[in-house]
């Protein structure tokens, strides 16, 4: 499974425009790229062909429920996961 948030600078139809495009551009990374990293790489080069693309920010991750695993990319700011009551934790660098 996977889980993505992400933003795009503007608003309007234009806004929402781009964010569709490149949520079904990570979409697809994502069915076939080892991992969220290499995903977020093939997105970024998607998006450099996109009219209006210009302040972008994503994280995305990889949730193995068999295994226990959530394996975590970002481009933008780290991102925090809540879990336990409220417990945060940062992922990436950051204050911790």
């Amino acid at each position: 499974m996977a889980v993505t948030v992400t933003d795009v600078d503007g608003h309007g139809l234009l806004a929402a425009d781009v964010i569709g495009q490149l949520r079904g551009a990570l979409t697809a990374a994502s069915l076939v790229a080892e991992g969220p990293a290499r995903a977020l790489e093939v997105r970024g080069l998607y998006a450099r062909t996109i009219d209006g693309v210009e302040n972008i920010t994503v994280s995305t991750a990889f949730i193995d429920q068999g295994r226990g695993t959530i394996t975590y990319g970002s481009a933008g700011p780290p991102a925090c996961v809540l879990a336990d009551g409220w417990n945060r934790r940062v992922l990436g660098p950051g204050p911790r």
